[in-house]
């Protein structure tokens, strides 16, 4: 999927949120998710070659975006409570998302 494809698929999993960034602030979401989750994946040796997110973790590259852009908007709060109604998070922000959601490669050396 390129960038493109996925700032439309942003949009429309935001809806009427998505009016509020522009595509720049979309691809440095996109970029940043895509970094973190290279780098969880690969425990911080990304090889060389490997300058894209894998197929299988755009899904979650997506929704590590909508995650964080969700985090700015309650103040990257865990849990709130106002006027007696009690809001918690279950993925405060998109750096805990991608970790609950990505498996780090399991890599053997002899």
């Amino acid at each position: 999927m390129t960038t493109a494809e996925k700032i439309t698929a942003l949009r429309a999993l935001l809806g009427d949120n998505q009016a509020n960034y522009t595509d720049d602030q979309l691809t440095v979401f996109l970029d940043l998710a895509g970094a973190e989750i290279l780098n969880w994946y690969y425990w911080g040796n990304i090889p060389a070659d490997q300058m894209d997110v894998p197929s299988q973790f755009e899904q979650t590259q997506l929704f590590a975006v909508i995650a964080g852009i969700n985090g700015q908007g309650t103040e990257n709060e865990l849990a709130r409570t106002e006027n007696g109604i009690s809001i918690s998070f279950a993925h405060p922000e998109m750096v805990d998302y991608i970790r609950c959601n990505t498996r780090p490669l399991a890599k053997l050396e002899w």
